[in-house]
């Protein structure tokens, strides 16, 4: 594994001091890295001269200005056309690519290689955006808020198709089943009575977006300082791994199984909370040897935490793959996983990137497409 610490990768404030990165997404063509921060900007750079120094491609590709307040959550859509941003300004943005709006930032010395615009501006929360998701074939965008609610818009008119009430306190993660039929969101409870509305992870289906399920185990005593609760769902649909559990007194990411909704396994090691978990978009052949079918298959998961750790799983073994212990000054983010499986990339509070990069032998089994 390659470790890369782009120093040039960097939010700033105005006196150029290095300010807090919330989210990070890298597009599917691998080509661009999305970062959003506590400037209240979305900026654009290229993945080239991350992965190679010696690459002649501009680093900086655009700087999008247009939130009035810290940048929570950047997404790319699935297609790669379009890049939703979320901020603390309530308002979700939608960009598309301008072939034309390359040119100097508004009130910025910088020059944007190339030019980004705003689709459409969504309204529809009342307090901070704090996490954004696309489903599958972007038919839906999904948005959640420290406003209690989750928001569902039509991934092509930006219509709102559904807003989802159920949750008490802030909503601080959200993923879409990879087959379409369920969205799951992870909220922390701002009620006093905790037994009567505990900390939970909500499954709603698609096909009414009525509440399938209400999980609270484990996360009745998980802490509540947490910036979010990021979770995902394994590139099968058979599991969610979701962030901030807690397994007696020990930190721990839960996995919650289909149909049941059940958490029975947990992920230990980290010493702080976790914030975040991604899966490797594809899947992974246990035994090389023997053929591909649903009983040789397993999934590579990335967890980070507030202990300025990234850990890596595979889940057919109970320890982790690889452990990079204080790779930040501070909380570990959000994570992102290029589109081949092969790069990870990961921002801390700190303000800075880290990507981690595999050989095919490290992360060995990938599995084929269909």
């Amino acid at each position: 594994m390659h470790l890369i610490k782009p120093a040039w990768v960097m939010h700033t404030d105005d006196k150029k001091k290095r300010q807090g990165i919330f989210s990070l997404h890298v597009h599917g063509d691998g080509s661009r890295l999305a970062t959003g921060g506590m400037d209240s900007k979305v900026r654009i750079w290229s993945t080239a001269p991350i992965l190679n120094g010696d690459s002649p491609m501009p680093k900086s590709l655009c700087t999008l200005t247009m939130h009035i307040g810290p940048v929570l959550c950047v997404r790319w859509s699935n297609s790669g056309r379009l890049l939703a941003s979320g901020s603390d300004d309530g308002l979700v943005m939608v960009w598309d690519l301008d072939p034309s709006g390359a040119g100097k930032v508004f009130g910025e010395e910088e020059v944007n290689v190339e030019g980004w615009k705003a689709l459409r501006r969504l309204a529809g929360h009342e307090s901070d955006v704090s996490d954004l998701a696309w489903s599958p074939q972007d038919r839906f965008l999904a948005s959640v808020s420290v406003d209690s609610s989750v928001i569902v818009w039509d991934g092509y008119s930006f219509d709102r198709v559904a807003k989802l009430n159920g949750h008490n306190g802030f909503v601080k993660g959200v993923c879409w089943d990879p087959v379409g039929q369920y969205l799951a969101t992870q909220a922390r409870s701002t009620c006093t009575s905790f037994l009567r509305y505990p900390n939970s992870v909500r499954i709603w289906r698609t096909t009414d977006w009525a509440c399938e399920r209400v999980v609270t185990q484990p996360f009745e005593l998980s802490p509540s300082a947490t910036f979010f609760r990021r979770l995902s769902w394994s590139p099968d649909g058979a599991h969610i791994t979701a962030a901030n559990a807690m397994n007696g007194p020990v930190f721990v990411a839960a996995v919650i199984s289909r149909k049941e909704w059940t958490s029975d396994i947990s992920l230990v090691g980290h010493e702080n909370t976790v914030e975040v978990a991604s899966y490797n978009p594809h899947l992974f052949v246990r035994d090389e040897s023997k053929p591909v079918d649903s009983h040789n298959i397993c999934s590579v998961l990335a967890l980070g935490a507030d202990d300025r750790s990234v850990s890596i799983w595979q889940t057919n073994q109970a320890r982790p793959l690889l452990v990079a212990q204080e790779l930040f000054d501070r909380a570990v983010l959000d994570l992102s996983w290029s589109l081949d499986g092969l790069t990870l990339y990961a921002c801390s509070s700190d303000g800075t990137v880290a990507v981690m990069k595999f050989s095919p032998s490290e992360l060995r089994g990938i599995a084929p497409h269909d």
